[in-house]
């Protein structure tokens, strides 16, 4: 009934139709040759990582691109010095692009460049605005596709703009953010934005796809992802990201565009369409011609093309295979969501042994040996070293604040052994420091310090004459309280 439908339109409508099928098709049939390669990849390599599996890749998106009569160019420099014939693609890792590279490429839009840059990584994009990393989780089920938190439905769509014209919703994963624009040299419009309920509070209602024009039409285009896995394979088939693709090709393309530079992670990537095709065969080689006689060019024929009802059903079972695949969830399921237990016991492991290290260097300064000098042998020295040594021996005033600390000690308690000094600090009813005075006690208590702990070498006159005061003050508080008690 369809087909007897379609039969009845005009001609001018059924070639309509049979050009965007046959870029959805041409869509669709990258994609699943993509996997095809990618799984043969897999069976022969099982080392292989994740970064090089065909779902992360562009290559549906950069076919779209070439499809509309766009000739690849890996020479950036090329491609900025003709701005209204060419469209730039900046997918990934773009914190590498110097900053003189970036105003060459805004200088490129405002000379009627078109400009997709569709990045996760938080970077400053000059005189634009400012890409924030994620990723942005979602606390809504109903936002969570498939439910996954960092996965989120944008389902708020900016429906008069043509890039989100009759689209229901986006679906993008580990998303970032965008701050709004600084730049008023062109027409800038929000497509998506993020809910109030995500996570970090930083990225509620802050947009996600944003799309800048120039006033004059035909001219300059700049549109902004902060998800740059919303062009990739495995996202294309999901919700309505696959139209929003041909609808950002689209805008990309209008005006008379012949060149096509796309940037991914550090460099720019040769055209997907020469790589897709088979090697030529021995007998599809030409000979070889002596260099005096040029090569003929072969008849200009074009190919035959399938009709509509071909096109349908190829399309219907493209289709078929995709629904019955769940991409998403294959993807997903076998990145790590989060960091393993054994990291975290590795990490808190790492952190006591280190605070155990600062804390047993702290001790060995401590101790009094490791700050005793060493005693040389004497020797007949010139005037300037007696002089010099006379400075040394003025500096050195602990070691002798110590010896007098000890000597007092051994006075007050009789006895030789430290344990035994250390009972002059304790509370005892029958001990002569009960009748001292708060400053006497704490002259006390540091004179026992001293005597058993040890001192610095080098002391301060000020510090030294201090010290001998309270040892003064113990011996004569002492004696009093004795003669007091007695």
């Amino acid at each position: 009934m369809s087909y007897s439908l379609l039969r009845n339109i005009s001609r001018a409508q059924s070639e309509r139709v049979a050009n965007t099928l046959m870029t959805t098709l041409g869509l669709l049939l990258a994609i699943v040759v993509s996997a095809g390669a990618a799984n043969a990849q897999a069976v022969n390599r099982p080392e292989q990582t994740d970064s090089d599996k065909w779902y992360l890749g562009y290559n549906g998106f950069r076919m779209l691109l070439e499809e509309r009569s766009l000739t690849v160019r890996t020479d950036m420099s090329a491609t900025l010095r003709r701005p209204k014939e060419s469209v730039i693609v900046m997918f990934g890792d773009v914190t590498r692009v110097s900053l003189p590279d970036w105003r060459n490429l805004r200088a490129y839009v405002a000379q009627g460049g078109s400009l997709l840059v569709a990045s996760e990584r938080g970077f400053k994009l000059p005189g634009v605005n400012l890409f924030s990393r994620g990723p942005v989780s979602s606390l809504d089920k109903d936002s969570q596709y498939q439910g996954f938190d960092d996965c989120i439905v944008l389902s708020d769509l900016n429906q008069s703009h043509p890039l989100s014209k009759g689209l229901r919703r986006i679906i993008v994963n580990k998303t970032g953010w965008m701050s709004t624009s600084e730049d008023s040299s062109l027409q800038w419009e929000v497509i998506a934005a993020l809910a109030e309920d995500v996570l970090p509070g930083a990225a509620r209602q802050r947009p996600v796809i944003m799309a800048g024009l120039d006033a004059a039409p035909g001219i300059g285009v700049m549109i902004l992802s902060a998800d740059q896995s919303l062009f990739s394979d495995g996202m294309l088939w999901h919700g309505d990201n696959s139209l929003f693709a041909i609808q950002v090709s689209d805008l990309l393309c209008r005006g008379n565009r012949k060149w096509l530079t796309v940037y991914d992670n550090g460099q720019t990537l040769p055209s997907y369409m020469a790589e897709l095709a088979p090697p030529p065969t021995p007998a599809q080689i030409p000979p070889q011609m002596p260099p005096n006689i040029p090569p003929q060019i072969p008849p200009d024929i074009d190919p035959p093309e399938p009709d509509l009802a071909t096109m349908l059903r190829m399309a219907n079972e493209v289709l078929d295979e995709v629904q019955d695949s769940n991409i998403l969830n294959e993807t997903l399921k076998e990145r790590p969501r989060n960091m393993r237990p054994i990291a975290w016991a590795r990490t808190i492991v790492l952190l006591l042994f280190i605070l155990f290290l600062l804390f047993l260097v702290w001790r060995l300064v401590q101790n009094r040996w490791h700050l005793v000098p060493n005693r040389h042998a004497r020797f007949m020295q010139s005037m300037y070293g007696v002089n010099s040594s006379r400075q040394l021996e003025t500096a050195e005033f602990g070691a002798a604040v110590e010896i007098l600390a000890r000597d007092l000690c051994r006075e007050l308690t009789g006895s030789q052994v430290e344990s035994d000094w250390l009972k002059l600090l304790a509370s005892n009813q029958n001990s002569p420091s009960v009748t001292f005075t708060r400053g006497q006690k704490k002259a006390l208590k540091e004179v026992v310090g001293i005597a058993t702990r040890g001192c610095r070498v080098h002391l301060s006159r000020r510090k030294f004459e201090s010290l001998g005061r309270s040892i003064e003050l113990v011996r004569i508080g002492w004696r009093s309280a004795a003669l007091v008690t007695g």
